[in-house]
């Protein structure tokens, strides 16, 4: 922790005042504490695609799984704060904004699920849930879900057959025609989404996935996503 304080602690008090004041790419954060990137021709997330002028999958705004790192970024500097006898209550009364926030931004109670986008995007409005958000936004060490979300979001996933597969869970399980990623199936996504369901108390959901994690790494001989 020693190094940590002198060397990289101050690097990540930097980088969290970058993001509220703005920086490159359009990334600021807005009123509502939640991070706003992208705008034009950028791609700010890792799963965007853009050949020449055409923009594929165009996610400027709000992407769900940068609002849950920033607030998993903000509970870690609390956490800190503390560590260092420092005052914590800027950080934590950040995070709480964020958590609000993203709770009525991104949960869709109609839909069940998390969207991958805000309200007012396609992705909301679709009720799609792509991208490692889903995740993060169940996997309880994060703690943005309640336990209510949880269970609900679990079971929108268990029971969309494009989404779920004997090979674990289809993360891009929409917008085929646009998405390079459409259907893969990453063995170390599933993380998550295991200690989701296994804290959910949802024990058939997760033999399940395990059973498609084991039969998905037998099928490609590796266990280099696993780890």
């Amino acid at each position: 922790y020693a190094y940590v304080k002198e060397h990289i602690y101050p690097k990540l008090k930097e980088i969290i005042e970058a993001y509220k004041n703005g920086t490159g790419f359009s990334i600021f954060m807005d009123e509502d504490g939640l991070i706003s990137a992208g705008s034009g021709l950028d791609q700010v997330t890792w799963m965007d695609v853009r050949v020449g002028d055409w923009v594929a999958t165009p996610r400027h705004g709000k992407p769900v799984e940068i609002n849950a790192l920033w607030y998993n970024a903000l509970k870690v500097m609390e956490s800190l704060s503390v560590y260092y006898d420092e005052d914590p209550k800027p950080y934590h009364l950040l995070a709480e904004q964020v958590r609000e926030s993203f709770n009525r931004e991104f949960w869709n109670e109609e839909k069940e699920c998390c969207t991958s986008g805000p309200i007012g995007s396609e992705a909301y409005e679709k009720g799609w849930w792509e991208t490692t958000g889903a995740e993060m936004v169940l996997w309880p060490r994060f703690g943005i879900a309640t336990e209510r979300q949880r269970n609900l979001f679990l079971k929108t996933i268990e029971s969309n057959p494009e989404a779920f597969s004997e090979f674990g869970i289809n993360w891009y399980p929409f917008r085929k025609e646009k998405n390079h990623f459409w259907r893969a199936c990453w063995v170390s996504w599933t993380l998550g989404l295991s200690e989701a369901a296994g804290e959910s108390g949802n024990k058939e959901f997760l033999k399940k996935l395990i059973y498609a994690q084991v039969r998905n790494v037998l099928l490609n001989k590796s266990f280099h996503e696993v780890m």
